[in-house]
C-alpha cells in the first residue's frame, strides 16, 4: 500500500472491513517515517463514526475502522483498494507447493478473495486441498466448499463482516448478492460497500456500460447461506424494470423469468435475442433459456439459443438444436442457416458448413441475416484459399448490408473483405477494411465481431513480423473474446497470442496460451486444435524435442486433412517436412519430409504458399539440391514482398544463405529485419550464424556469443552450431558425444579420464609430456610414464572419436611441442561460463543493462557447481576451481546490482542468498539483502537476515554496516 499522498495533511482516515490489514498497514508506514515525524501522529484504531476524535491545533490523526469515516473532507484517504494484496502478493503468502499448483492456487485465490489479506489466509490450505481433489473444479463450486457453514472462513466472513455493516449497506449487500453484479443504478448504497472493499470492480453485464461491481466472491458465498431469503416476485419485476430502462435486456430477461413471467421474458429473448448475443450474452442465453418451459421456446428463441451455444463452445448442443430446427433437407431461412453453418465452421468442417450455408432462402428485398449468410460464406470459401468465389460473395454481402444500413452486418462484411484482401496479398486493402470493419461492430455493439477484429489484427501483425506491436494487442484481444464470451474467439486470440510470445522468446508463456487454446478446441470438438499442436509442435523443435514435435505435427495433419481446412492442413505439413528433414535424418525420413513438403505446395495459396515454399527449400538444403534451393529462397523472396511478410523475406535470405559462397551479406540482412520485428530468438539465431563465418567481426563474434547465452537461457538447444562433444566439468564431470554420455566403462582407466582433465584446466594451451606425465604417473619411471601417456591418449582420442570420423590431432594435438585440447571443435561448459560471464560484466560496465543481465543469468544458470566437484583435492585444479569459484560469485553480486536497478527485488534476493550459500561472511552480500528485502516490504524476512547477518559478523569480529531493518 501507500501513505505517499497524505503531504502534509492532518488527518488520515483509514476504512475497510475486517481482515484487510489496516492496522499493520499504518504501523509499517509510521515506521518508515523517521522518529522525529512519527511522534507528531496519534493513532485511533477501530473508531466509531458517531463518536470521532478531532485534532488539536498543532496534532495529526490517523483514524482506522471499519466503516466509512467522513470526518474531514481534506483528510487523506487510504480504502480497501489500497490495501488489497495484488496477484502476486497472494502468491507470496501460499505455502511450499509444487510450482504449477502454487501458480493455479494462486490465481484462484485471487479471483475468489480479490486479494482480501484475511480471505487469502483462511481460504489458501483449503484451497490448496480441494484443487488437488478436483483440479478442475470451477470457481463457484470452490467458494460454496470453502465458505461451507462451521469452516472458519463462514465464522470469520458472518461475524466480523457481515454482521457488522449498518443496516442500509447490508440491505445493499443481499441485493448486490441475488443480482450477482450491481450498479448504483440499481444499488444506491454501493458506494459504501465499494468503499469497504466488501464489493469490487467487474465486468458490466452483455450490453452494460460504465462502473459495475460484482461481491467479493467469497464473501457472496456466506452471504448467501447467512441470510438464505430470496427476494420476492415484487422485487425481481422492479429490477427487470430498471433494467429494462438501462436496455440491459439479458438481464431483464432473467429477472423476468425469476419472478415467474415465462412470456416476458421469451417476448425479450424474441425480440432482442440478437442484440444480447452482440453483446456477448451467449451464457446469459443458455441459462435463460435453459430455464425456460419449452412452450416458450419459438424459433425465433431456439435460433438464438442455438447460436449462444456456439458461442460458449458447446457445439455438439448447438448442431443438435439447430438441426431440429432446420430439418433434414429443403431451404431454411438465412438466419437459421448461417448460424447452422457458423457451428461447422467453428469446428473446421468445411463441406458441412458449405452445405448448411447453401440451404439458406434469400428474400425479394435484403434482410440483416441474409448479408449475415453471404458474409459467411465468404468467410468459407476464404478458408479454402477460393479468392474469386469469396470476393463474388462479399461483394453480394456488402451491398445487402449497405442498403439496410445494418452496423452489424457491415462489421461482419468489412472483416471478411479484410481477410480476402489479405489472401491476395492487398496489406493496404486489409487494414482499410479492419478499420471500417471495427468502428461498424463497435458502433453496433457487437462486442463479440470486435473481439473477432482484434484477434484477426494480431495474426495479421504476425504475418507482418510486427511482433512487438502483436503482443501488445494479444493481451487486449484475449480479454476482448473473454469479456464476450465467445469460446472460439478465445482459442483463436490464445493462438496469436502464443505466435507472438513465440517470436518475442517467451516460450513457457507461448506453451501456456497454446495449452489453453487446445484444451478450448479438444473440448468443443473442433478441428482448429491443429492451430495448438502446430504452435506446441513449433516449441518441442526449437527445445530438441523432436519425436514430440513430429508426433504433434501427425496429430495436427491428421485433425486438418479431408476438411480442406488449409489453413491449419499447410503449416502442418509443412513443419513435418522440416522436423523429418533434421540433421540426424536418414534417408526414408528424407523421402518422407521432400513428400510432405510438395503436398503443402500443392495445397498452398495466398500467403500459405510462403510456408509450404521454406519446408521445400529446408528439405532441399538437407538432400544438397542446390538448385532446388536457389528455386525455393527465391519464390518465397517473390511471395514475400507481395504480401508484405517480413519474416518470410528473412527466411528467404536464410535460405540462399546456406548455398552461397558469400552468405554473410545475406545472413545480416536478415539479422536486420529479425532484430526490426522484434523477433529474438531468431535474430540471435541469425547472429550465431554470423558469428560462425570466417569472416565475422570481433563485435559479431561478441554478438554470437551473447545471442548463445541468450538461447541457452530460453531453452533453445542446438542453436549455437555446438559440436558433437561436450565437457562439463562444472560439478560432476561428463563427457558427451553425440548427446549421449559416456560411461565410465568405456574409459578403460581413470588416467585416460585424468589427462582429459588436465587438458581442460590449461584451456587450450599446451602442456609438456613430461609435465603431464609427472602429474599423471608421479612414481612412475620415465620410460613407462612416456608408454601410458601414449596408451592414455589414445583412450581419450577413441573416446572423444568413437566412430573415427576426424584426424587423429581433430580433438586433441599431441605435437612436439605438448598436447593441448582443441577448443574450437568440443564445448567445454567452464569455457562457455567464463565467456559469458566477462561478456556480461564488460556490457554491464558500458551501461547496457539488458544485455548484461541476458549474459549474466546465462553465466549464472550453466555454473552448476565447483568445477570437478566430486574430486576436488587434485593439485592441478585447485587454481581453475577458485578462479572460477570468484568469477561466479563476481557474476550473482553484478547480477544482483543490476536486478536492484531494474526494480526486480525478488530476483536479486535470490542472487544474494545464492552468494551467502557459497560464503557466509560475504559482509557486502548480507548487507544488501537486509535493505533489498526491506525495500521490498518483507519485513519479517528482512529482520532475520538482519539477525543471520548480525551473527555471522560477530564470529569473525567485524561490527555491521548500518543497514535499514526490517520489522
Amino acid at each position: 500500500m501507500t501513505f505517499a499522498t497524505i503531504g502534509d495533511r492532518r488527518v488520515v482516515l483509514v476504512a475497510a472491513a475486517a481482515g484487510y490489514g489496516k492496522s499493520h498497514a499504518v504501523r509499517a508506514w509510521l515506521e518508515s517515517l523517521p522518529a522525529e515525524a512519527r511522534a507528531d501522529w496519534t493513532v485511533h484504531d477501530d473508531c466509531d463514526p458517531a463518536d470521532l476524535p478531532v485534532p488539536g491545533p498543532d496534532g495529526r490523526l490517523v483514524l482506522i475502522s471499519r466503516q466509512p469515516l467522513d470526518v474531514d473532507a481534506r483528510a487523506a484517504r487510504v480504502g480497501a483498494e489500497q490495501l488489497a494484496l495484488s496477484a502476486a502478493a497472494v502468491a507470496e503468502r501460499l505455502p511450499a507447493l509444487p510450482p504449477a499448483l502454487r501458480d493455479r492456487i494462486a490465481a484462484d485465490l485471487f479471483d475468489l478473495t480479490a486479494g482480501w489479506p484475511a480471505l487469502v489466509d483462511l481460504a489458501a490450505a483449503g484451497l490448496a486441498r480441494a484443487r488437488q481433489d478436483d483440479p478442475d473444479a470451477p470457481i463457484a463450486a470452490l467458494a460454496e466448499t470453502l465458505a461451507a457453514p462451521g469452516s472458519p472462513l463462514h465464522g470469520y466472513v458472518a461475524g466480523e463482516v457481515l454482521d457488522q455493516l449498518p443496516a442500509p449497506a447490508r440491505a445493499a449487500l443481499r441485493t448486490a448478492v441475488l443480482l450477482e453484479q450491481a450498479s448504483a443504478a440499481l444499488v444506491p448504497e454501493l458506494e459504501t460497500l465499494v468503499r469497504l472493499g466488501v464489493v469490487v470492480a467487474g465486468a458490466p453485464p452483455p450490453g452494460g456500460f460504465g462502473a459495475w461491481y460484482r461481491p467479493v466472491p467469497l464473501v457472496a458465498a456466506v452471504a448467501r447461506v447467512h441470510w438464505p431469503a430470496a427476494a420476492g416476485r415484487r422485487e425481481w419485476l422492479a429490477w427487470a424494470d430498471t433494467y429494462l430502462k438501462l436496455r440491459l435486456w439479458a438481464s431483464a430477461a432473467g429477472a423476468l423469468l425469476a419472478a415467474g413471467d415465462e412470456p416476458g421474458c421469451a417476448k425479450i429473448l424474441a425480440a432482442h435475442g440478437d442484440a444480447i448475443l452482440a453483446a456477448g450474452g451467449g451464457h446469459s442465453m443458455v441459462a435463460v433459456v435453459g430455464a425456460l418451459a419449452a412452450a416458450h421456446r419459438s424459433d425465433a428463441v431456439r435460433r438464438c439459443y442455438g447460436e449462444a451455444l456456439t458461442q460458449i463452445g458447446d457445439h455438439d448442443a448447438a448442431l443438435a438444436e439447430l438441426t431440429a430446427l432446420a430439418g433434414p433437407a429443403g431451404a431454411i431461412d438465412a438466419g437459421l442457416a448461417w448460424r447452422l453453418g457458423v457451428v461447422h465452421y467453428h469446428r473446421a468442417e468445411r463441406a458441412a458448413a458449405a452445405a448448411a450455408m447453401g440451404r439458406g432462402r434469400m428474400e425479394p428485398a435484403p434482410t440483416r441475416d441474409e448479408a449475415l449468410l453471404l458474409a459467411w460464406m465468404a468467410t468459407v470459401r476464404w478458408s479454402v484459399g477460393e479468392l474469386a468465389a469469396g470476393e463474388e460473395l462479399a461483394a453480394r454481402a456488402l451491398s445487402a448490408a449497405t442498403a439496410l444500413g445494418d452496423d452489424r452486418a457491415l462489421g461482419t462484411v468489412h472483416t471478411v473483405l479484410a481477410m480476402l484482401a489479405a489472401l491476395r496479398g492487398d496489406r493496404a486493402a486489409n487494414d482499410e477494411q479492419y478499420s471500417k470493419a471495427l468502428v461498424y461492430s463497435t458502433r453496433a455493439g457487437d462486442t463479440v465481431q470486435v473481439a473477432r477484429i482484434q484477434a484477426n489484427r494480431v495474426s495479421r501483425l504476425n504475418e507482418e513480423a510486427r511482433y512487438h506491436e502483436a503482443l501488445a494487442a494479444a493481451g487486449p484481444a484475449v480479454r476482448a473474446a473473454e469479456a464476450a464470451g465467445h469460446t472460439p474467439f478465445v482459442a483463436l486470440a490464445l493462438v496469436n497470442q502464443a505466435e507472438a510470445l513465440v517470436r518475442r522468446g517467451r516460450l513457457d508463456e507461448a506453451e501456456r496460451s497454446y495449452t489453453r487454446a487446445l484444451v478450448i478446441h479438444q473440448r468443443t470438438g473442433s478441428r482448429k486444435v491443429a492451430y495448438a499442436l502446430i504452435g506446441l509442435a513449433g516449441i518441442a523443435q526449437l527445445r530438441g524435442q523432436r519425436s514430440l514435435a513430429r508426433g504433434a505435427y501427425e496429430e495436427a495433419v491428421r485433425a486438418a486433412a479431408g476438411h480442406g481446412f488449409l489453413q491449419c492442413l499447410v503449416p502442418a505439413l509443412a513443419g513435418l517436412a522440416s522436423v523429418l528433414a533434421g540433421p540426424a535424418a536418414d534417408p526414408a525420413e528424407l523421402m518422407a519430409a521432400a513428400e510432405y513438403a510438395r503436398a503443402a505446395q500443392a495445397a498452398a495459396s495466398g500467403p500459405l504458399a510462403i510456408v509450404a515454399e521454406l519446408a521445400a527449400g529446408r528439405v532441399a538444403v538437407v538432400r544438397g539440391d542446390q538448385p532446388a534451393v536457389i528455386a525455393a529462397a527465391a519464390e518465397v523472396a517473390r511471395l514475400a514482398r507481395i504480401h508484405r511478410d517480413q519474416a518470410g523475406l528473412a527466411q528467404a535470405l536464410e535460405l540462399r544463405a546456406t548455398v552461397s559462397g558469400e552468405p554473410a551479406e545475406a545472413l545480416r540482412e536478415a539479422a536486420r529485419i529479425w532484430v526490426a520485428a522484434g523477433a529474438g530468438l531468431d535474430a540471435d539465431r541469425t547472429a550465431v550464424l554470423i558469428a560462425a563465418l570466417p569472416a565475422a567481426s570481433a563485435r559479431e563474434q561478441l554478438d554470437g556469443a551473447l545471442a548463445v547465452a541468450r538461447l541457452e537461457a530460453a531453452g533453445v538447444v542446438g542453436s549455437a552450431g555446438a559440436p558433437p562433444v561436450e565437457i562439463r566439468t562444472l560439478g560432476r564431470f561428463e563427457v558427451r558425444v553425440a548427446g549421449m554420455a559416456v560411461p565410465v566403462s568405456e574409459w578403460g582407466s581413470r588416467k585416460a579420464r585424468d589427462l582429459l582433465r588436465i587438458l581442460v584446466t590449461r584451456r587450450g594451451r599446451r602442456i609438456g609430456r613430461e609435465e603431464l606425465g609427472a602429474r599423471l604417473w608421479p612414481d612412475e619411471p620415465p620410460a613407462r610414464v612416456a608408454h601410458r601417456l601414449s596408451v592414455a591418449l589414445s583412450t581419450v582420442r577413441t573416446v572423444l572419436d568413437p566412430a573415427r570420423r576426424h584426424p587423429a590431432d581433430h580433438y586433441v594435438d599431441a605435437a612436439a611441442g605438448g598436447i593441448a585440447l582443441r577448443l574450437r571443435h568440443v564445448r567445454v561448459d567452464l569455457e562457455l561460463f567464463l565467456a559469458a560471464a566477462d561478456l556480461g560484466l564488460g556490457r554491464r560496465d558500458r551501461g547496457d543493462a539488458a544485455d548484461a543481465r541476458a549474459a549474466l543469468t546465462a553465466a549464472a544458470r550453466s555454473y552448476h557447481g565447483d568445477l570437478f566437484e566430486e574430486e576436488p583435492y587434485e593439485d592441478w585444479s585447485t587454481a581453475v576451481r577458485e578462479e572460477l569459484r570468484l568469477a561466479h560469485l563476481r557474476v550473482l553480486r553484478a547480477l544482483a546490482e543490476l536486478h536492484l536497478a531494474a526494480a526486480r527485488a525478488d530476483d536479486a534476493i535470490a542472487c544474494l542468498l545464492r552468494i551467502l550459500t557459497i560464503d557466509p561472511f560475504d559482509e557486502r552480500a548480507h548487507a544488501a539483502l537486509v535493505a533489498a528485502l526491506t525495500q521490498a516490504g518483507r519485513h519479517g524476512e528482512a529482520h532475520r537476515a538482519r539477525h543471520r547477518y548480525e551473527t555471522a559478523m560477530a564470529e569473525i569480529g567485524v561490527t555491521p554496516a548500518a543497514v535499514t531493518r526490517g520489522g
